[in-house]
């Protein structure tokens, strides 16, 4: 009577509170009886275990992520200064030259966007019917 209620017991319990491997349990009291002791001991050890719930989890999971970006980042920046520090040791006058042609374009690319955001109110303003 004892192992069909204990065997009944763990089996209830282990479904109910989703244990790991609940079948395990089932079959070890049943077929060994002290096992109900280890079975009540890490069931207790396993619901006071601390659980975080799905929005936890997901905020570490993007914590994880954002770190791992972050240190992708600095090792690339790293591995960059590295590059141009190497190159501008071995052509200090192309360095120059290189760095003066990328601040030309970055400032094309700056009075382009200037000017397409100029139009861009221009035509906003047109059709809304602002008079200047």
């Amino acid at each position: 009577m004892f192992l069909i209620v204990s065997a009944a017991f763990v089996h209830w319990d282990a479904k109910r509170i989703k244990m790991h491997h609940p079948n395990f349990w089932i079959v070890a009291v049943a077929l060994f009886p002290p096992m109900l002791v280890l079975y009540l001991i890490r069931r207790y050890q396993y619901l006071s275990q601390t659980k975080l719930s799905k929005r936890q989890v997901r905020e570490l999971i993007k914590r994880r992520k954002s770190r791992a970006r972050m240190k992708k980042a600095d090792a690339d920046r790293k591995a960059w200064s590295k590059a141009e520090k190497s190159y501008k040791k071995r052509d200090p006058d192309g360095f120059k030259e290189t760095k003066e042609r990328v601040e030309e374009e970055k400032e094309a690319l700056r009075e382009q966007f200037e000017d397409e955001l100029a139009a861009q109110e221009k035509l906003r303003k047109h059709r809304m019917g602002v008079r200047n």
